[in-house]
């Protein structure tokens, strides 16, 4: 009898290089590089690469967010709401 392969959930990254955390947030990297040195980033190096924690990506985006009054779970389910057709509640 043959083994059953075993499928791995997908797991998200904790850490990303640069060049992709300036994707998730569509920036330049010297955007990134500014982030980091006013410390709204923090870096974590593996060997000589410097990899930014995708926590501290998600947090800055949340505490921009509230300065801007703006709820990125309710946008989300907007655009899920969009994306189906159907209108999304109080907007």
């Amino acid at each position: 009898m043959a083994k059953k392969a075993h499928k791995a959930a997908p797991v998200a990254p904790l850490l990303v290089p640069i060049n992709v955390a300036a994707l998730i947030l569509g920036v330049g990297r010297d955007a990134i590089y500014g982030l980091i040195k006013a410390g709204e980033l923090r870096t974590v190096s593996i060997g000589q690469i410097d990899r930014i924690p995708t926590a501290d990506i998600h947090a800055f985006v949340e505490r921009n967010a509230k300065k801007t009054g703006i709820d990125p779970a309710r946008q989300a389910r907007a655009k899920a709401a969009r994306a189906s057709g159907k209108k999304s509640g109080g907007e």
